[in-house]
């Protein structure tokens, strides 16, 4: 669990200072993939922030296999976002496919739709825009979640990329399939409360102590399930607001790629809560995450985390739910 803060706070030295007149102040690095299925066979359209207000773009066609990446510069004039035509081809042609003819006109169009109500999106957690615009604040780059009343262009993954031609970026080709993972039957066992720096959390006797601050269910594996609680100062590491470090919380994985399908942020009673589901590169196994950022005061938070193998947690919904909601 550790390695994933670790992880997290070292995403914090790619985070941009807002300077006059700039465009982009997100996380340097950021990227969303989306599927868009508005003009026939799904194809997928792809941007990554990479400072001093550039952008690079992708299309990438499975039918065809027609790939197109190029990084641009845009500038903002007189209140409106235009691109520099002297953009830095990458792979492919401009002119390869229709997809990738539309690219640039379709990646301007979302840029000045965002930039008008960028304002209005703040930190919700869900923000309707018009003509069919869906926002999020966390997601990288335009915040765009999704577009069209059945969702027909909408986010499949996003991350951070540790340079321009990140793979995980650059040479994605579609969602990797799960491989099989067992599942069986919880019964609730004799309640065990477990003290995590300060915090009492209803646990039973499934639950295996690991440490201080672990827990564990390990039937088939030594992470079936694990739980965790730890404190942190996101404002030692120049993290300073709640909803930047929950943002940095859901693009930090480790060797796992973020499923925005069943991934959100929500608010209860004042307290941000994430829900991510990931696919683990190394066991090809899908998992849920739920975590909890509680303030503790002196810009401490407290951050309980569940993880589960998601075909255990469909399983046991109830009761993994109980643990944290």
């Amino acid at each position: 669990m550790k390695k994933i803060f670790l992880l997290l706070f070292t995403l914090c030295t790619a985070l941009l200072t807002a300077q006059e007149n700039q465009i982009f102040t997100g996380v340097k690095g950021g990227y969303a993939i989306y599927e868009d299925s508005r003009y026939g066979d799904p194809f997928y359209i792809s941007v990554c922030y990479v400072g001093e207000d550039s952008i690079v773009m992708r299309s990438y066609e499975p039918v065809t296999g027609d790939d197109f990446a190029a990084k641009v510069k845009f500038n903002l004039i007189d209140g409106i976002i235009d691109y520099d035509p002297d953009m830095l081809i990458l792979k492919g042609e401009l002119d390869t496919s229709e997809a990738a003819k539309r690219l640039l006109l379709t990646i301007l169009n979302w840029a000045n739709t965002w930039y008008n109500i960028k304002g209005n999106i703040g930190t919700e957690t869900q923000f309707n825009g018009e003509g069919g615009y869906h926002f999020s604040f966390w997601i990288p780059v335009f915040q765009l979640s999704s577009i069209g009343k059945d969702r027909e262009l909408k986010l499949i993954t996003s991350g951070v990329a540790g340079n321009e031609r990140d793979p995980a970026f650059m040479e994605f080709t579609g969602l990797p399939k799960a491989s099989y993972s067992p599942s069986y039957s919880i019964r609730k066992g004799k309640p065990l409360t477990a003290e995590i720096d300060g915090i009492s959390i209803p646990l039973d006797e499934n639950w295996n102590k690991d440490g201080d601050s672990l827990y564990s269910i390990s039937k088939f594996s030594d992470k079936d399930a694990l739980f965790t609680i730890e404190t942190v100062r996101p404002a030692a590491s120049q993290i300073n607001s709640t909803a930047l470090f929950v943002t940095l919380s859901m693009l930090a994985t480790d060797n796992q790629r973020l499923l925005a399908n069943g991934s959100r942020v929500f608010i209860t009673d004042g307290v941000f809560n994430l829900v991510k589901r990931t696919y683990d590169e190394k066991s090809g196994r899908v998992y849920i995450h739920q975590m909890q950022f509680l303030p503790r005061g002196n810009g401490y938070i407290s951050v309980a985390r569940l993880s589960v193998l998601e075909t255990l947690y469909q399983k046991n919904k109830s009761y993994f739910n109980a643990i944290l909601y």
